[in-house]
């Protein structure tokens, strides 16, 4: 009886561990490698969660893996630490090298062990962001390598530690080709974007450092720290620097507030803070204060966030980012299509880059939730439309100087050029009196019988008559020298000429031509006059000298006239 007794608990025993140990154990089926270049594993088919933060080594980690359960839901989301086993056989007649890779964006430990068939143990390389050095670089991911031998089985011992997993912990076993092809195409985009981003804001900080302008700095950290972000995030950083103490990975999340901060302040810039009215073909917009406040009230908020979030645990971190680019999408967008309702140009390629950019951000923040499966490389995806986004950024950036430089030349030449008579004014007569080599003549003008024209004939008259003037003048002169409107009825001639022969010469002839010009004017207004100065350099030591000699024969020859009182001939205007 007490042997029946015994065989039934054994019996039972057995029934016992065959379900907890046995049967799940064969659950995990055995992956072959045949003909299968790539093998992806859903998470919840290999991980474990285990509470163990620092493996002393195989057995504490294989012991930690028993004493935890399956999963029951996805690691997205989630942060620790996790252990994979994952059966594997060899079905060639050669050896073969595969490469392991969890796709997890942030590790701050990786151990990987192969486990033969018959027991033996051998210790893969490290393949955490910062104990990397012996295993391939792989953008945005790690991989660890290991060879199995013709026909071999064994198992392969994964334990990954994170602060947070944005995606599914799936896990992709590739062959040696199919790893060397994916890693060509994450490495090289990855690096020609972020080589994109960086230069483009270089380029935008020497033009901030040319000009002063604030909106070409802001346009330097909109871009620059997006290519830094990328750079840390995508384990460039920390593939340069080969440091073991700090995981640059995770430091991409945190300069994203800073860059939407800069991203605020250059739209505000670009489109908003330099001009009030806006015109469009429906006629003058006048822009709402309140995209203004609403910019600089959301550049200030991310700032704020970015300072808190060096308090805060990392997935509160990750949440609040993606939070700030689900906020910065639509309002891009809404800036975007304002801007070319009221046909401004530079909103062409603000709207299509921040589209691109929004679209493939908007594709990036779903891949970090369950509501979509299968969205697949969204790192790439985003640098991508993050490259042409900032190509266009600075597309944007130069038609704002384009049009700065145009309107400064519209004020430079304002402010050389009399409105009335279209000719150069004083400003523009200090300029050229200042370029002047050593040969040079000047020519002071003034006009007699204006008083009488406007006091008699209006002011209007007054005005045609000055405007005549400036054009017989320039039609004289142009071919030799300029003509200046210094003032009221006053007018300056200017001669440079090569050797002292031609200025001699073309002192004689400016004589004739003053003559020719009063000539033509009193074939209008007949008691008009023109008295004028002449001097040179050869008589003066500076130009002030000169132009102050021509004043005074001018005043001479105005006095020295004889004229009669034309203060009382009838003032007409002939045909």
């Amino acid at each position: 009886m007490m042997l029946n007794t015994q065989l039934v608990k054994l019996f039972l025993f057995s029934i016992g561990f065959f379900i907890t140990i046995v049967i799940p154990l064969r659950a995990e089926s055995q992956v072959s490698f045949s003909q299968e270049s790539t093998v992806k594993l859903p998470d919840f088919k290999v991980w474990r969660a285990v509470n163990l933060l620092e493996p002393a080594g195989f057995k504490q980690i294989q012991q930690a893996y028993y004493q935890s359960k399956p999963l029951n839901e996805l690691t997205i989301g989630s942060s620790g630490a996790y252990i994979a086993r994952v059966p594997l056989e060899n079905s060639h007649a050669q050896a073969r090298s595969w490469y392991a890779s969890p796709s997890a964006n942030f590790i701050d430990a990786g151990v990987a062990y192969w486990k033969r068939h018959d027991d033996t143990l051998i210790k893969l390389n490290g393949f955490s962001q910062t104990q990397d050095i012996n295993t391939p670089v792989l953008m945005h991911n790690q991989a660890v390598g290991f060879t199995i031998e013709p026909y071999e089985t064994g198992e392969l011992w994964l334990y990954v530690n994170a602060k947070h997993y944005a995606t599914p912990l799936h896990l992709t076993i590739y062959n040696q080709p199919a790893f060397y092809r994916l890693q060509l195409v994450e490495n090289t985009v990855t690096i020609a974007a972020i080589t994109v981003m960086l230069t483009l804001a270089l380029i935008a900080l020497l033009v901030f450092i040319r000009t002063r302008l604030a909106v070409t700095i802001a346009c330097a950290g909109y871009i620059g720290l997006h290519g830094l972000g990328w750079a840390a995030a995508s384990g460039l950083i920390d593939d340069i620097l080969l440091t073991s103490s700090f995981n640059f990975s995770y430091l991409g999340i945190y300069l994203f507030p800073v860059a939407i901060a800069c991203a605020c302040q250059f739209t505000k810039l670009l489109f908003i803070a330099d001009t009030a009215t806006v015109l469009s073909s429906h006629g003058p917009i006048r822009l709402h204060k309140t995209l203004t406040q609403v910019l600089d009230s959301f550049a200030v908020l991310c700032c704020i966030l970015a300072f808190i979030m060096l308090w805060l645990d990392f997935s509160s971190v990750f949440l609040i980012s993606h939070l700030i680019a689900m906020f910065w999408i639509p309002l891009a967008i809404f800036i975007g299509f304002k801007m070319l309702y009221v046909s401004d140009f530079r909103a062409k390629y603000f709207l299509f880059g921040n589209s691109l950019y929004c679209v493939s951000l908007l594709y990036y923040v779903l891949s970090h939730t369950n509501l979509i499966e299968g969205l697949t490389h969204p790192e790439l995806i985003v640098m991508v439309a993050l490259a042409i986004d900032c190509i266009c950024i600075l597309l944007s950036l130069s038609e704002w100087l384009r049009l700065q430089q145009l309107d400064y030349k519209h004020q430079f030449s304002i402010a050389r050029i009399d409105s009335l008579t279209q000719i150069a004014n004083r400003y523009a007569l200090n300029e050229s009196l200042a370029k002047l080599s050593r040969y040079y003549a000047i020519v002071f003008i003034d006009l007699d019988g204006m008083k009488q024209i406007n006091d008699q004939l209006g002011h209007a008259q007054g005005d045609a008559f000055l405007i005549k003037t400036s054009q017989v003048m320039s039609q004289r002169v142009a071919e030799y020298g300029q003509v200046f409107r210094t003032g009221g009825d006053e007018f300056v001639w200017l001669f440079n000429t090569v050797t002292k022969k031609d200025l001699r010469r073309l002192i004689c002839q400016t004589k004739l031509w003053v003559e020719q010009c009063e000539g033509e004017l009193q074939q209008t207004w007949p008691f008009a006059g023109v008295s004028y100065g002449i001097a040179d350099s050869i008589e003066t030591d500076s130009t002030s000298a000169c132009l102050t000699l021509a004043d005074e024969r001018m005043y001479h020859n105005k006095q020295g006239k004889v004229t009669a009182d034309k203060s009382e001939w009838p003032l007409t205007i002939l045909p």
